[in-house]
């Protein structure tokens, strides 16, 4: 994963590239604040939300305090497959929000999260500017990026 792998309830999206506020507090309310209670009132919503794996592999991404048992048994029967790079600026995805899902409340799942940081002004949706001044950093900066990510798969 490159900057990835948090649970939903800890992200900040709000971005003119990604959500503005007004969709980022609607999506919130519906699947983290409300969901639970449309799931009870909605029998099709509860079988495939409550109970198919792929829901149930939905419902454990959305809030860190839900199904934490389950995500985790999942993560660690996934481990030696997962890795994540993330960014220690990025204010999207935090981070440490990412190493509290993918390693577990006890930090004992072992998915390697590398923290990368560039020498120049970046975020979230935009890791890697094309602005001429900062093109070999840039450059230098997404091999590295993607030289962990082979070594991994290879």
């Amino acid at each position: 994963m490159f900057c990835g792998g948090a649970v939903f309830n800890r992200l900040s999206p709000v971005s003119k590239f990604i959500l503005d506020s007004e969709a980022d507090m609607s999506l919130y309310s519906f699947v983290v604040e409300h969901l639970e209670s449309h799931m009870k009132r909605d029998p099709v919503m509860k079988e495939y939300l409550g109970t198919h794996p792929e829901g149930m592999n939905f419902r454990c991404m959305i809030d860190y305090n839900i199904l934490r048992e389950y995500r985790e048994s999942l993560f660690r029967k996934m481990a030696g497959r997962m890795m994540a790079v993330v960014l220690k600026q990025d204010s999207v995805i935090p981070p440490y929000e990412v190493i509290n899902t993918l390693q577990g409340a006890g930090r004992n799942i072992p998915i390697p999260v590398d923290t990368m940081d560039f020498p120049y002004s970046y975020k979230h949706e935009d890791p890697f500017p094309a602005r001429t001044a900062i093109a070999s950093e840039v450059e230098s900066s997404f091999s590295r990026t993607f030289d962990r990510f082979c070594r991994f798969l290879a």
